[in-house]
């Protein structure tokens, strides 16, 4: 409620901050607690989370009306997913569960942006009210479209880099069947929310409304998101590639 209720910057910053603050505290739990209490422990607990969490969000996307809602249990299923990489853990566990911390946060901002743009031309929240906005909106429908598909780990984006890193390292650590089950919910939550977002982008266009972007200024913040939203699905600068691989090496150091 508070993600679909908020202005659309502050939805972004809880999706795309808070979530990820809140994130890193269990992993600053699994750091220090798998020394002392073992890995399996810790493990379970995060791979029965996880897969809840996917489910819950396949669950509620599937008759999802409100598209700020389907944002908010979009980020369900990415902390789901970053659960699940931890709990699969080896090194390119870790690196995607870290990867895809970055790539929610980038991604899931772009779309509480551009949702919000939506919500200022059409004055309403519901995805059947929503149609036409690449008529309208041509820019805004542009990057919707790419953050709905990024958000559904489609290529050539940044989250689908981080997800196939997770769901592989699930199959090199041992853990098939929960691979498997997780591909098939992010299949699931895939249908889910495009089945929502192309109506609404490619949808007849309501002659009521005048045609003309909403904000300036948004689209400024739309773009330099969109750009790593592409980016980090193509090239990961060096810098950052190191910094998560030395990250990945301390939460599998712990679980040793």
């Amino acid at each position: 409620d508070a993600h679909s209720e908020a202005p659309s910057p502050i939805s972004a910053l809880l999706s795309g901050v808070l979530l990820n603050c809140a994130m890193y505290g269990i992993l600053r739990y699994y750091a220090l607690g798998t020394p002392s209490l073992g890995r399996s422990y810790p493990t379970a607990l995060l791979l029965g989370f996880g897969l809840l969490s996917l489910l819950v969000a396949a669950l509620l996307l599937f008759h999802q009306r409100d598209y700020k809602r389907m944002l908010a249990y979009s980020s369900v299923e990415h902390m789901g997913i970053i659960a699940l990489g931890v709990a699969f853990g080896g090194a390119l566990g870790f690196y995607g569960a870290l990867l895809q911390i970055l790539n929610h946060a980038i991604t899931k901002s772009l779309m509480f942006f551009a949702s919000g743009q939506v919500l200022l031309k059409y004055e309403t929240k519901s995805i059947n009210r929503v149609s036409g906005i690449m008529k309208l909106m041509p820019v805004t429908g542009t990057l919707l479209l790419i953050g709905g598909l990024a958000l559904t780990g489609s290529p050539p984006f940044g989250v689908f880099i981080s997800e196939l890193s997770i769901l592989s390292a699930g199959f090199r650590q041992g853990y098939a069947l929960v691979a498997i089950a997780t591909f098939v919910l992010i299949a699931l939550i895939f249908v889910s929310i495009l089945s929502s977002v192309l109506p609404m982008v490619f949808g007849k266009e309501q002659p009521t409304l005048k045609t003309g972007e909403v904000s300036s200024l948004s689209l400024i913040a739309m773009g330099i998101s969109v750009l790593f939203v592409v980016g980090l699905g193509v090239f990961i600068p060096s810098p950052l590639n190191t910094l998560l691989h030395q990250a990945a090496a301390v939460l599998e150091g712990t679980g040793r």
